[in-house]
């Protein structure tokens, strides 16, 4: 039997009202919507029970934290319901029942009718709504509380991949990378004596599969989080929205550019950056290597959502180092020479392979601009450039073509499974996210929720995978890296070889 259908409760021993008061405990929220509201002090303005979720201050075990200065209590049911002494206040109490803790959630008052310190909030919230979180409350912190995934043995871990249609192989590569990484993660003891255990829906390869497949890996596999699920295009708001909704962190999704909405959807994680930014690297390595030359550049791009992410890159870098866009052109039979009749320096290309390898071909055999790309969208042309045009050819990539050195981890992981070189790219991101995830993981400590995945994740700094730039998060920032690795092609050995170190695009000069 499937590990993961060993479990059949994904919540562990909570009742299904337990559940729902837990999300209002931690998130104040229930299936991502604000429970109700809530206000501090006398005359505090009333704001989404989200704003001040118990475990802000309480902690999210209810072991209790230092918040502003104070010292906000445990919340275990046995002290609850015990005398004790406030550690706000000092003042002695009575045990709370039931009762007495739903008006002093709903009111401020403990049990005997004097108020709570200033500090805790007063919500308003609906009858049901206040009776699950006091019945969660009874459990909090209790051995079956756990988030779902999470047993003494396992935790299970989803991806969202497409095992079926026309980007089936390309999901079995990501799919085969992380089996093998999370394998050799369990050989070597797991984390806290827990194995990872992989569980993939088929998503089809588009977004409302993709939405899907998410929605079962949560609902019915009670998987405790996501990694390295493949995103077709630009991503997916609605399977972005029900995680959110459901409070499920995913680390790593692959998208060819990943957007951060403002706010951020804050329990996804990307690791790689988004074409805007690697755009805007590079022009920056392309104003550096012809200074003090100003070159001009010309675009031809084919008009997707992609492409556009790559035209505001570079105009706006363009702009800041000076330089001046003299052609952009739809990808068309007539668009190489429009181009050529600006005579620019450089011509970057937004499109896919195919179009690339026609451009260059366009471009042989005369005099005729450096031919720049992108590795993400284009690289099934790259090995078709004509020799006279990949000599001189710039490519920007999300990561450093692979180091065995440096990628020693990578490389392993592949040789123990005797895993192909294939879809090398899509393989390389699922590693870096399950390698991310594992440690975020082991960093969180032996008791394990969702929450402190998403505390851990965002406090990386600079975390090295051996493929990826070094990884960043933080409070409302969740793309660990931007900018770009600039390549050039070799094509007698047909290998990428780096022509610069990680660039970071620059805001100002």
């Amino acid at each position: 039997m499937p590990a993961f259908l060993e479990v059949s409760d994904a919540a562990g021993g909570l009742s299904p009202q337990q559940q729902r008061g837990r999300e209002i405990y931690r998130r104040g929220t229930v299936a991502g919507a604000s429970a109700g509201t809530a206000a501090i002090g006398a005359d505090g303005m009333a704001l989404p029970s989200s704003s001040f979720a118990c475990a802000n201050c309480h902690g999210i075990w209810g072991e209790g934290t230092r918040e502003g200065g104070l010292e906000p209590p445990p919340l275990n049911w046995k002290r609850l319901t015990s005398p004790a002494v406030s550690t706000v206040t000092g003042r002695r109490r009575a045990p709370y029942s039931p009762e007495t803790l739903q008006l002093a959630i709903a009111q401020g008052l403990d049990p005997a009718g004097m108020r709570l310190d200033a500090g805790m909030p007063r919500y308003d919230l609906p009858a049901e709504r206040l009776a699950e979180l006091v019945a969660y409350l009874e459990r909090l912190g209790d051995a079956d509380d756990t988030d779902p995934g999470v047993s003494s043995k396992s935790i299970r871990i989803g991806a969202a991949l497409p095992l079926s249609g026309p980007q089936a192989a390309a999901g079995m590569s990501i799919r085969d990378t992380l089996e093998l990484t999370f394998a050799a993660e369990s050989r070597r003891g797991g984390i806290y004596g827990r194995s990872l255990d992989l569980v993939v829906e088929d998503s089809g390869g588009d977004p409302a599969g993709l939405l899907e497949a998410t929605r079962r890996l949560v609902e019915r596999d009670g998987v405790f989080a996501l990694a390295a699920s493949l995103e077709p295009g630009g991503g997916s708001d609605d399977s972005g929205r029900l995680l959110e909704s459901l409070g499920t962190p995913l680390v790593g999704p692959v998208t060819l550019s990943p957007h951060q909405k403002e706010p951020p959807n804050p329990y996804i994680f990307y690791l790689l950056p988004n074409l805007f930014d690697q755009a805007r690297a590079l022009v920056d390595f392309i104003a550096g290597r012809e200074s003090p030359r100003r070159p001009k550049l010309a675009v031809i791009q084919a008009g997707t959502a992609l492409d556009r992410d790559v035209v505001d890159g570079l105009r706006q870098q363009a702009s800041l180092q000076g330089l001046s866009v003299v052609a952009e052109e739809h990808d068309s039979p007539a668009a190489v020479a429009a181009v050529l009749s600006k005579r620019p320096d450089y011509l970057i290309f937004s499109g896919d392979g195919a179009g690339l390898a026609r451009v260059a071909r366009q471009l042989d055999g005369g005099a005729s601009p450096a031919l720049a790309a992108f590795v993400s969208t284009a690289q099934s042309g790259v090995g078709l450039l004509p020799e006279t045009v990949a000599a001189r050819a710039l490519l920007a990539a999300p990561a450093f073509p692979p180091d065995t050195h440096q990628a020693e981890g990578f490389f392993a992981v592949l040789a123990a499974g005797n895993s192909p070189h294939t879809y090398l790219g899509l393989r390389m991101a699922a590693f870096a996210a399950g390698s991310v995830l594992i440690q975020a993981v082991r960093s969180s400590g032996s008791r394990l929720s969702r929450e402190g995945l998403v505390n851990t994740l965002e406090r990386l700094q600079h975390l090295e995978t051996g493929i990826t730039a070094p990884l960043t998060f933080r409070p409302g920032q969740r793309v660990g890296s931007a900018g770009a690795a600039i390549l050039t092609f070799d094509p007698v050995s047909r290998t990428f070889v780096a022509a610069s170190g990680w660039l970071a695009p620059k805001d100002q000069f």
